[in-house]
């Protein structure tokens, strides 16, 4: 954990914040503000954390995560070092 990954490849749970029990929604809350949302953008956010500069992320995803609102700051980076896809 913390260690820089050449690669990462993932299949990420989509769970809205409407059906996360309340203690992940805090959660998500204060460590992943941008992406409390949902939890995929969480991981997403997370692996992106673990990535090497020059790394690779593979993920099994809707193709609606490009238009929802929920995952606007994830899509613009939101100047925290992620996103811009």
């Amino acid at each position: 954990p913390g260690a820089p990954y050449d690669l990462i490849v993932m299949n990420p749970p989509y769970l809205g914040r409407r059906k996360m029990p309340a203690e992940l929604r805090e959660y998500l809350q204060c460590a992943y503000p941008a992406a409390a949302g949902d939890l995929c953008v969480a991981f997403l956010v997370r692996a992106l954390e673990l990535l090497k500069d020059d790394g690779g992320l593979s993920w099994i995803g809707i193709d609606h995560w490009r238009t929802l609102r929920q995952y606007e700051r994830f899509r613009s980076g939101d100047g925290q070092g992620w996103g811009g896809f």
